[in-house]
């Protein structure tokens, strides 16, 4: 008995360990948001000091800064990074006239370019995120601390909370932006959808395609074919080839996941090079959820590319 209580503590302290360094990457989905002196107007600031993990964010250069948020008025911000756990002194990177539309509760993506200084950083080293409104108002969701950094709210960081937050380059994942979108995007037989990426092998764990996911609603099963092209096109001779793949309904929106095998052609892939993945419909129906542009590639529906929508999707590598 007292050797398996001992086995209990230790498995309990690992998933504990195991969850925080995970937290680094990310804070968006966390359900456990807090009361918080967190409604953010004109001349106030808001943000969040984090650890820098390359391996976690599939990199060694902020791309893009996302958090929870909700707000009834389009917002105008300024974006200041420092190395440390400051607001104060001379910003490492500095980005000003940001405009965010309010989204009444979702995620806000900040794509970090157009700024002045420096994006790159040190794997391990302390950073700070500083927004500053300029213009209208909005509320940033905060969880109890839940990552080795901290939330800032207006004047000083709170140890025992955290911004919901989120920091890669969105090549990996756009799976969970609850930012969704309007859309052409209702696919029946004989129809075609699908999303362009820029691969990386950091962000997906590996140089050989083995997973494409999306996230869908529909009430009868639907059979596709799956096609791979090099490069931002749907045309000439794919890569990659599986046919036939059988996805049960998704009734109330949920993930769908297919799994790379079986197939003919070539999964592996060059690191920075671009892909499209292309799903043409020959059975049932679905809608495909797509958001506001949040990757480098683009979402394609029916009959072409949509250089302002993504859809929500997951790549996975080998």
């Amino acid at each position: 008995m007292h050797y398996l209580f001992k086995t209990f503590v230790c498995l309990f302290l690992f998933s504990l360990a195991s969850l925080q360094l995970a937290a680094q990457c990310s804070n968006i989905s966390n359900p456990n948001r807090v009361p918080a002196d967190n409604h953010i107007f004109s001349g106030q600031s808001f943000g969040q000091s984090i650890v820098a993990s390359a391996a976690c964010y599939g990199g060694n250069q902020f791309t893009k800064f996302s958090f929870m948020a909700q707000g009834n008025s389009p917002t105008l911000f300024d974006l200041r990074i420092f190395q440390g756990q400051t607001v104060s002194g001379t910003p490492r990177y500095m980005q000003t006239g940001i405009s965010l539309s309010p989204p009444y509760g979702g995620k806000l993506t900040i794509e970090l370019t157009g700024g002045t200084g420096d994006l790159t950083f040190v794997d391990g080293q302390t950073y700070t995120f500083l927004l500053t409104g300029r213009g209208g108002n909005l509320i940033a969701y905060v969880s109890d601390n839940a990552t080795p950094g901290q939330v800032y709210l207006k004047d000083g960081f709170d140890s025992g909370k955290d911004l919901l937050f989120e920091i890669g380059t969105g090549q990996c994942s756009n799976i969970s932006n609850r930012n969704r979108v309007r859309a052409d995007n209702h696919i029946f037989s004989g129809q075609s959808f699908g999303q362009s990426i820029v691969a990386d092998a950091a962000c997906y764990g590996g140089n050989t395609f083995s997973e494409f996911s999306f996230w869908s609603q529909g009430n009868s099963p639907t059979r596709f074919d799956l096609r791979i092209y090099e490069g931002q096109t749907v045309t000439g001779t794919p890569r990659y080839t599986q046919t036939d793949i059988s996805l049960p309904p998704a009734n109330m929106g949920g993930k769908l996941t297919i799994e790379l095998k079986h197939g003919t052609g070539d999964l592996s892939f060059v690191d920075g090079d671009t892909y499209t993945f292309l799903l043409s419909g020959k059975g049932g129906n679905l809608i495909a959820h797509v958001s506001e542009d949040a990757t480098p590639g683009q979402v394609y529906l029916k009959i072409g590319f949509d250089s302002g929508k993504d859809l929500l999707f997951e790549v996975k590598a080998k």
